[in-house]
């Protein structure tokens, strides 16, 4: 068991951040029982707005999208202020460096346990959202194509959070003033996602379609 210990930087950086961390499962928890809470309302008819079906668990999942795609700018601005650069604006990382520890390591030590918790959190996040999105599935703006449901219903949500603790962790090392390095990590975060999400169909292998006018056979050609 002592293997598996946190020791060193990575100790102190969570001992740190702990009340964070602790909020991060209550969160996912309390999601947790809203999502169910809605589906039962939803399948028992105890619906809010009258002559409309899954009205409120509807409502909620359309927020629950909007949070999720803010939740990696969030992830950015924790980890370029309150973990990175605060401690190098008022001088508290010498602390850490007279305690054999060096400055790769007390970086490395803030990447790590910020990434954990980030893909802990979202990956959790997104698999309460999945259990609200199944019965919207393929209707109006819930789509797995739609913005907001592509990114919270796989592996798009963990991407971008891991993306918020990279350019957190550059900026804030580079600003090293801890309101100004959250803001510009949300701005770089956001950008990137937008041209992210308005670049993602060009990912995508382009497939021909060719037949006959009059139908028949047709055959799948795809762009390399």
């Amino acid at each position: 068991m002592s293997t598996l210990t946190l020791k060193g930087p990575r100790w102190v950086t969570v001992r740190q951040h702990r009340r964070t961390l602790w909020v991060l499962p209550a969160f996912v928890a309390a999601s947790l029982a809203g999502v169910v809470a809605l589906r039962w309302f939803a399948a028992n008819g105890a619906d809010l707005y009258p002559g409309r079906q899954d009205g409120p668990l509807r409502s909620a999942m359309d927020l629950a999208g909007t949070g999720i795609l803010l939740l990696p700018l969030l992830v950015g601005a924790f980890v370029a202020g309150p973990m990175v650069a605060r401690e190098l604006e008022s001088g508290t990382y010498r602390l850490a460096l007279t305690q054999s520890s060096t400055p790769r390591a007390w970086l490395a030590s803030k990447i790590t346990v910020a990434a954990v918790a980030a893909v802990a959190c979202s990956g959790a996040l997104v698999g309460v959202y999945r259990l609200g999105w199944a019965p919207l599935d393929g209707t109006y703006q819930f789509s797995w194509a739609d913005r907001g449901p592509y990114e919270s219903t796989g592996t798009v949500a963990v991407a971008y959070c891991l993306l918020g603790v990279a350019v957190g962790a550059l900026v804030g090392q580079l600003v090293r003033r801890t309101l100004v390095a959250m803001a510009v990590t949300g701005l770089v975060t956001g950008l990137v996602m937008a041209l992210l999400g308005a670049l993602r169909w060009s990912f995508l292998p382009v497939r021909t379609l060719t037949g006959p006018p009059g139908g028949g056979r047709r055959s799948w050609a795809t762009a390399s």
